[in-house]
């Protein structure tokens, strides 16, 4: 199995890299991020947003991500963080790509402009407590309507697994990598990783 990491506007960072080998356990781990790999310094999420937004923002990084997950093949699990979870959502409901085997979303706020769409795999979205911009709540029951999608929520913030984020949350970062590698040791093994994944 292949998983294709996709990451937050920070992009290929320590700790992406640090998870990315925990994941390595399940399969192949390709880092996805809006920056082609480079390494970024940014002086805060601000910076993060704009040096994003240069880049060509959402809808380039959704045509990276497709990129590569035609490059990938029929074989792989999407893993997508805030941006990146928008972008993942974006190729696993594009019927010109390769159908992924899963994906499962982390905050991925973006994934409202595309609410209408259906994945052509199992997903699982883990929402954040609250988000600034729209009801998550609400969201969150109109997306788990849609046909193979599971939705859960959680107490932390948006960016709690990412260290880099100011709501950042060691706990919840803990208790989500330990829960993503468990689903993921599932879906490696052709179990219902989506039964587990609840």
């Amino acid at each position: 199995m292949r998983i294709v990491l996709a990451t937050e506007i920070h992009g290929r960072s320590a700790h992406v890299e640090t998870l990315a080998a925990r994941l390595s356990a399940h399969g192949r781990v390709e880092i996805v991020d809006p920056y082609e790999g480079k390494p970024q310094a940014f002086a805060g999420e601000a910076a993060a947003y704009a040096a994003f937004l240069a880049g060509g923002g959402h809808a380039a990084y959704a045509e990276h991500l497709a990129g590569a997950l035609k490059k990938s093949g029929p074989d792989t699990f999407l893993v997508g963080f805030s941006a990146g979870a928008g972008a993942a959502w974006l190729a696993a409901c594009d019927t010109t790509l390769p159908r992924p085997l899963g994906l499962i979303g982390f905050y991925g706020s973006r994934i409202r402009e595309a609410a209408e769409l259906t994945p052509r795999c199992p997903a699982v979205l883990v929402w954040p407590a609250r988000e600034e911009h729209f009801d998550v709540a609400l969201l969150a029951a109109r997306l788990a309507r849609t046909p193979g999608v599971t939705c859960l929520r959680t107490p932390y913030g948006h960016g709690f697994m990412n260290p880099l984020s100011s709501n950042f949350d060691e706990e919840g970062a803990a208790r989500g990598v330990k829960w993503l590698e468990g689903v993921l040791g599932m879906a490696a093994e052709g179990a219902d990783w989506v039964r587990v994944a609840d």
